[in-house]
């Protein structure tokens, strides 16, 4: 439990709700304001086990956007069920690839 630093109301640092806002650990959820937007890393799609893109949204709703497509299109929380009976429609959203780390095999090659 804190107390924050502008509006002196005591909060909890690993709320729910403070984890969704973001922003410094003495603001409470209310007064926090995060104004850059989180990137986000994904297993990339191009079959290798290990292999991570980071992609940078553009805004806060490109992120949540881009994240539910993504875990539809991988079958995220779909158990033993194939993702393809659903219909895949892409959203807009807006987002630049910043870092694609592609795995190695066991002999240290691409």
């Amino acid at each position: 439990m804190r107390v924050c630093v502008v509006c002196e109301e005591v909060f909890d640092v690993r709320s729910a709700r403070k984890r969704e806002v973001g922003g410094l650990a003495i603001h409470c959820p209310d007064c926090s304001e995060e104004r850059a937007v989180r990137v986000v890393g994904v297993a990339a799609g191009d079959g290798k086990q290990a292999s991570v893109s980071i992609i940078r949204p553009q805004t806060q709703r490109d992120r949540v956007a881009f994240l539910a497509y993504w875990h539809q299109a991988v079958g995220m929380h779909r158990g033993k069920e194939c993702q393809m009976d659903v219909h895949l429609t892409t959203p807009q959203f807006s987002v630049s690839v910043v870092s694609a780390a592609a795995a190695t095999n066991h002999k240290g090659r691409l």
